[in-house]
């Protein structure tokens, strides 16, 4: 409530709208209680927050579409057509990767160099411990390479979903990525591949309703999702990035709290500290 104060009228308004929230929460338990209700009891300690991870620059200190062109150095000279899709590109990277003989094991060996790095690995382990939240990630990456880092992070387990670009090798061994979806978004029109606001938005349909949503990220892709969160959500974005001076520049767009911050220094901290104590 201090730090509202500090901020002016619009976060003293966030701030007693969470505070009601909180009351109407602490009630709801006490009344359970009282009642000795089970089911109503249950209902408090049910799932109330949803972590939402970015991946490329949030969970690893890299962007994996870049870092796999490393593994040839003739890769660096497959350009991008002017109009052409990025997901495209990078599937006509892998037909160059193919073709250059690299194949499944050299590729796994490779991008499993780029593990998540220790506050990521905090702030994940952390979330997977905890038994009233829950954790999926939202990328522009693709599926095979997002399941190869957590997998040798030890954390495939902890993220309930994994919303990103379809990926699998073919019956030549030849990895291929396709589109996650196809989208009218005017915000997201640079990623016809992919709407992470539409994406978030068909999550929170088919779940069981959150009470907060907390969304973990860095680049452009990631301001649709961030403008669609309420009141009592929260957006931790990484400082000096393109998220963070989006969301600088136009303040008022977005409802949600906004956090900005070094994330190899303190995601994990923060996270712990903020909403898991």
């Amino acid at each position: 409530w201090n730090q509202a104060k500090r901020h002016g009228p619009r976060s003293q308004k966030r701030g007693v709208n969470l505070l009601l929230k909180c009351t109407a929460m602490i009630t709801q338990a006490h009344n359970a209680l009282a009642a000795g209700s089970a089911d109503d009891l249950l209902q408090c300690k049910a799932t109330k927050c949803l972590f939402v991870f970015d991946f490329d620059h949030t969970l690893v200190d890299g962007n994996t579409d870049t870092w796999v062109q490393g593994v040839r150095p003739e890769l660096q000279a497959v350009k991008r057509g002017k109009h052409e899709c990025w997901t495209d590109y990078m599937d006509r990277i892998f037909e160059h990767t193919h073709r250059a003989g690299c194949g499944h094991e050299e590729l796994w060996a490779w991008m499993c160099r780029l593990q998540l790095y220790p506050q990521a690995l905090r702030a994940v382990q952390a979330v997977a411990k905890c038994e009233w939240a829950h954790a999926i990630v939202i990328s522009d990456s693709n599926s095979v390479f997002i399941d190869w880092i957590l997998q040798q992070s030890g954390v495939r387990a902890a993220f309930r979903e994994v919303l990103t670009n379809p990926a699998h090798f073919n019956s030549r061994g030849r990895l291929c990525v396709q589109w996650c979806h196809s989208h009218s978004c005017q915000l997201c029109a640079s990623s016809p591949n992919m709407c992470k606001g539409a994406l978030l938005r068909g999550y929170l349909e088919c779940s069981h309703g959150y009470q907060q949503v907390v969304y973990v990220g860095d680049g452009r892709g990631d301001l649709c999702p961030c403008l669609r969160l309420r009141e009592e959500d929260t957006v931790v974005c990484r400082k000096d990035y393109s998220l963070a001076k989006r969301l600088a520049a136009e303040p008022s767009a977005v409802s949600a709290a906004v956090h900005v911050l070094d994330f190899t220094k303190e995601l994990g901290d923060f996270i712990i500290c903020t909403y898991l104590q």
